[in-house]
């Protein structure tokens, strides 16, 4: 299996792609597809094996000229990789200029990209170097994906039962086991409850691989989930009828509301009458995690800095942190193969800050409070790499509802 796939059109792009898949093995000993040096067996015909290509590659590398586009065969590749949600690497020639859009090639270019300088023939090493640590990084993650995917079923075939998925994809439960945290008091401000570093005990759980998509919240909309009272605490009911909330405010926005983007716009009390209604749904103990869990869920036991490690990295989730400039949320699962936590939870850093069931002030949980709640993980109009820490917290009331903050669910049912 190949550690990359190289897309390409002939004219402009041979050349290059001979040039970055030759660089890439003799200085970085990574073995990339570039279909014209292949020799597959002939019994299988030629698209099935682009298509199978993609799919065992766990990066997808594009090299864009003035006319890659332009190419049926480079789209047909390109929509491949955007339905297997694969990790992927634009890389720009100093010929490219934007020409065409729609979901496949927007998902495509919105990772961090790479700039081949293939006329002036400069920082090529520069470039082959970048591209290699990103190749690197994914195939690390897809590792760590395999080994965790087997350690989940075995818990389960131990006795520790995953909870139900009801909820339409993406959507995974990821196993967090026992462990230790340290919550520092780095936060928005001096109120946090932590007046010093303090070590907690959490108890195993599991986290939604994923924050709350618009798709699975469109399931409780529809459901009646705005609409049944029975879901919602008595101070959430309160703002349901003062503010005539049927839906979360940017429902109706095409930048904010596709259906594998995660639900922003939601206040704290909607999304517990989410878990309640969940709870109902599956017959499981559904809620927000606590300041705690949502830690140690995403540092695991070494106390790293983010959740892929100590080192910021732009390109492992969405910022606008210099030199990216995000304009909105995207897809749940787009940094998968590379901004993952130890645990395979995704989206941590970036994308959209979280609900947690924590009250700022006093450490407490409670449903139904009107005090400041905790939020973690930094979102994508966050400018400063601090905000994006796996210790860092911010406070907003739990009536606030902002188009940067959403939230995931956890679960604590077990046999044992």
């Amino acid at each position: 299996m190949a550690d990359a796939f190289i897309s390409y059109r002939r004219d402009p792009s041979s050349s290059q792609a001979r040039l970055v898949q030759e660089m890439l093995k003799f200085y970085h000993k990574i073995d990339a597809y570039v279909d014209t040096t292949r020799t597959d067996s002939t019994r299988v015909q030629f698209p099935d094996r682009l298509m199978q290509a993609i799919a065992d590659a766990p990066t997808f590398i594009l090299l864009l000229g003035d006319t890659t586009l332009e190419s049926e065969w480079v789209r047909k590749e390109i929509q491949r990789a955007y339905e297997l949600k694969k990790h992927c690497i634009p890389i720009f020639q100093e010929s490219y200029k934007p020409t065409i859009s729609d979901p496949a090639v927007d998902y495509v270019l919105s990772f961090d990209g790479v700039h081949l300088l293939d006329k002036k023939n400069i920082y090529i090493d520069v470039a082959i170097q970048h591209i290699a640590n990103l190749v690197v990084k994914s195939s690390e993650v897809q590792t760590q994906t395999i080994v965790a995917t087997a350690t989940t079923q075995k818990l389960e075939s131990a006795g520790v039962p995953k909870p139900r998925i009801i909820l339409p994809e993406p959507f995974d439960w990821c196993y967090i086991p026992a462990g230790k945290v340290t919550l520092t008091t780095d936060a928005y401000d001096k109120f946090i409850y932590i007046s010093q570093n303090t070590e907690m005990f959490v108890p195993h759980f599991w986290m939604s691989k994923y924050p709350i998509t618009n798709g699975q919240f469109r399931e409780f909309v529809d459901d009646g989930g705005y609409q049944n009272e029975l879901l919602w605490t008595k101070k959430g009911l309160k703002y349901l009828k003062e503010e005539s909330w049927s839906s979360p405010a940017f429902w109706n926005d095409p930048i904010w509301n596709q259906n594998d983007y995660p639900v922003v716009g939601v206040s704290f009390y909607e999304a517990m009458a989410f878990c309640m209604w969940l709870r109902y749904r599956t017959g499981d103990t559904i809620t927000l995690p606590t300041d705690a869990m949502w830690q140690h869920a995403a540092q695991g036991d070494d106390g790293r800095k983010f959740p892929w490690g100590n080192e910021w990295n732009g390109g492992f989730c969405s910022n606008s942190v210099k030199p990216n400039f995000s304009k909105k949320t995207t897809a749940v699962n787009q940094f998968q193969y590379v901004g993952q936590s130890p645990y395979e939870v995704i989206d941590m850093a970036g994308n959209s800050s979280e609900w947690c069931l924590t009250i700022y002030t006093s450490g407490k949980e409670s449903w139904d409070n009107n005090t400041s709640r905790i939020a973690r993980g930094g979102s994508w109009i966050n400018k400063a790499t601090k905000q994006f820490t796996t210790y860092y917290r911010r406070r907003y009331y739990p009536y606030r509802r902002y188009h940067y903050l959403g939230f995931r669910i956890v679960s604590d049912i077990f046999t044992t």
